[in-house]
C-alpha cells in the first residue's frame, strides 16, 4: 500500500516500503498488531498449503492438525481459531493435547469451541501421565466438550482403569448445549508481549475455572465473534481486557441490538 497511509496508521516514519522493520515493542498498537497478525497468518497459511497438497494425493485419508503448547504464547504463532477453520475446509481432525485436570480447561474450551463452530472433529489427548482425579476431570471435560475421539496412553489406562470403567459411558461424542460464552479479547492479549511470564490471560482463566462449577461455558475470541459465532449464545461475559478491535465491537453492537 501507499507508504504515507501506512505511516499514518502505524504512527511511523518509514521513507519507503523497503525500509519497513519489525516493531520493537507494542507501544504503537496497530503497527504491532499488524505484524503479530502477519506472524499468525503465515503459520496458518503454511498449514493450509500443506493440507492442500496432501488432499491432492490422499483425498480420503484422515489427517490431523496437532494443537499443543498449552498457552496463548505469541511466539508459537498457533492460531487456535483459524486452524480449526482451515481444518473444516480440508476435512481434517483437530488433535488437542490439553485433556486433563482443571488446569487444562481454558485451552480445551478455546479449541473445542472453534471446532464446534466450524463443525470439525475434536480429538483429545492428555499432556502426559494423569492421576485418577485428573482422569476423572478429563472424562468430564471430554464429555462436555463433545470430543469425537479420546486418546490416552497405556500407563493412564492401566493406572486409572477403575475411573475409566466407571465413567466411560458418558463419552458419547454429543455436542453440548451452551448458552453462555466468555469473551477472550485477543487484541488486548497480543498487545502484552511479556508472553513467557504471562502466556495466558490469567484473570480469565481463573474466572473460567471457578465459573465452571456453576455453569458450562464456551470461549469466544475476536475471530469467532467476527465470523458470526455470537448468534448461538444468550450471554457473553467480559472478564479482562480494555482493547478490542473495531470490527469486533461492531459485531457486539449488532448482537446486542438484535436482542
Amino acid at each position: 500500500g501507499n507508504i504515507h497511509k501506512i505511516n499514518s496508521v502505524w504512527q511511523t516514519e518509514f521513507p519507503g516500503r523497503e525500509q519497513i522493520t519489525f516493531p520493537a515493542n507494542s507501544q504503537r498498537r496497530r503497527y504491532w498488531l499488524d505484524f503479530i497478525d502477519w506472524h499468525y497468518w503465515s503459520m496458518t497459511d503454511f498449514t493450509d498449503k500443506v493440507l492442500t497438497i496432501i488432499r491432492q494425493f490422499f483425498p480420503e485419508t484422515e489427517t490431523q492438525i496437532l494443537l499443543g503448547g498449552g498457552s496463548e504464547n505469541l511466539y508459537f504463532g498457533q492460531d487456535n481459531t483459524a486452524l480449526p477453520e482451515i481444518a473444516s475446509r480440508h476435512k481434517t481432525v483437530i488433535h488437542s493435547t490439553h485433556a486433563g485436570g482443571l488446569e487444562m480447561l481454558f485451552m480445551s474450551k478455546r479449541i473445542s469451541t472453534a471446532c464446534r463452530f466450524y463443525i470439525v472433529p475434536y480429538l483429545s489427548e492428555p499432556p502426559g501421565t494423569l492421576t485418577p482425579e485428573q482422569e476423572r476431570w478429563r472424562i468430564f471435560h471430554d464429555a462436555s466438550l463433545g470430543a469425537t475421539t479420546v486418546f490416552d496412553y497405556l500407563d493412564n489406562l492401566i493406572a486409572n482403569v477403575e475411573v475409566i470403567s466407571q465413567y466411560q459411558q458418558y463419552l458419547r461424542a454429543e455436542n453440548p448445549v451452551v448458552e453462555v460464552a466468555l469473551f477472550f479479547p485477543t487484541a488486548n492479549h497480543r498487545l502484552h508481549p511479556n508472553q513467557p511470564q504471562q502466556p495466558l490471560p490469567n484473570q480469565l482463566v481463573e474466572f473460567g475455572n471457578d465459573f465452571r462449577d456453576l455453569i458450562d461455558w464456551d470461549l469466544l475470541d475476536e475471530q469467532l465473534i467476527q465470523a458470526g459465532a455470537l448468534k448461538s449464545y444468550r450471554v457473553l461475559i467480559l472478564v479482562e481486557g480494555q482493547i478490542i478491535e473495531q470490527t469486533t465491537l461492531r459485531k457486539l453492537k449488532d448482537w446486542v441490538n438484535n436482542g
